[in-house]
């Protein structure tokens, strides 16, 4: 089951895939997903750092960056997967504020 992503403004960005592909709500290829130390990573399509996954339950999330961090050293970018089944939309969720220095990361 993918998990889905969304902005903090509540806006559906797109969803996980089973294999931590990232992928728009239209099913084009954004990135995906390491797990390192217990955290869950995104970097983007050409292996730059996006941000950590933030789970708001288990079918949703958030993927955000502090400005103020120092990002990790970029990654060779991985071939671009077959593009699975689109999941239907789930509808839009409430905004969160976010704290200062942390941003959507896509």
């Amino acid at each position: 089951m993918a998990k889905f992503i969304f902005k903090s403004t509540g806006h559906y960005l797109g969803f996980i895939t089973i294999d931590g592909n990232i992928l728009s709500r239209d099913g084009i290829y954004l990135g995906w997903i390491e797990e390192e130390d217990g955290k869950h990573y995104a970097w983007d399509a050409e292996g730059q750092f996006r941000g950590t996954l933030k789970e708001i339950d288990e079918n949703r999330c958030y993927i955000l960056k502090n400005i103020y961090s120092i990002s990790p050293v970029p990654r060779k970018p991985k071939s671009m997967p077959s593009t699975p089944a689109i999941p239907a939309p789930p509808p839009n969720i409430s905004p969160t504020p976010l704290p200062i220095g942390i941003r959507d990361a896509f």
